[in-house]
C-alpha cells in the first residue's frame, strides 16, 4: 500500500469581488437616500400644487361673480367687504386705550368710528373742564405721532345742577 498525498493550493479570498460588492452596496444606499429625498420633495410639491389650484379656483370664482354682478349684488358685495374690513380693524387697541384712560369725572355717552376716514369720535360729559383735559391727556399717553386725541368742541351747561361740560373728542 502506497500512500500518496496531494496538496491542494490554499484559496485566497477574492478581495476584488468583495471590494466590488462593498462599492455596489454603498452606491445602492446612496441611491436609496436620493430616492427618499426626492419622494419627500415630490410630496411637498404636490401639497403646494393643490394649494395653488384651490387659490386659482377661488380667484376664478370671484372673477366670474364680478363679471355676473348686478348693481344690487355689487352693492351687497361692497357692503360685505366693508363689514369684513370693520371686523379686521384692531379694536382691542382702541378700546383698551379708552378703558385705561383716567375716567374720573367723565362719562362716555357715545362712541363712533369711521373706518374709511380712520377717525373716532367720542361724546362725553364731564364734571368740569379740568376732568375733560385730564381724560384727553390720559388718552394721549404713550401716543407719539399717530392718532392723537383732541377736543373738537365743548359746551358748559350751567343750568344743570351740578354744572356739566358736554364735549366732543376726536382722534385722527
Amino acid at each position: 500500500m502506497k500512500l500518496e498525498l496531494d496538496f491542494i493550493a490554499q484559496r485566497r479570498p477574492p478581495w476584488t469581488c468583495l471590494l466590488l460588492l462593498l462599492a455596489a452596496c454603498a452606491w445602492g444606499g446612496g441611491m436609496a437616500l436620493q430616492w427618499h429625498g426626492l419622494w419627500q420633495e415630490s410630496g411637498r410639491q404636490q401639497l403646494r400644487l393643490a394649494g395653488l389650484q384651490r387659490q386659482l379656483q377661488q380667484q376664478q370664482r370671484e372673477a366670474k361673480l364680478r363679471s355676473e354682478l348686478t348693481p344690487a349684488m355689487a352693492a351687497k358685495l361692497k357692503e360685505q367687504t366693508q363689514i369684513l374690513a370693520a371686523l379686521r380693524y384692531p379694536w382691542n387697541r382702541l378700546l383698551s386705550t379708552l378703558e385705561q384712560a383716567d375716567g374720573n369725572g367723565v362719562a362716555v355717552l357715545s362712541f363712533s368710528h369711521e373706518q374709511a376716514a380712520g377717525r373716532t369720535q367720542l361724546q362725553l360729559e364731564a364734571i368740569d373742564v379740568e376732568a375733560l383735559t385730564r381724560f384727553v391727556d390720559s388718552l394721549n399717553e404713550g401716543v407719539e405721532h399717530g392718532e392723537r386725541w383732541h377736543v373738537a368742541g365743548y359746551q358748559v351747561q350751567r343750568q344743570a345742577n351740578p354744572v356739566i361740560v358736554k364735549a366732543t373728542v376726536l382722534s385722527k
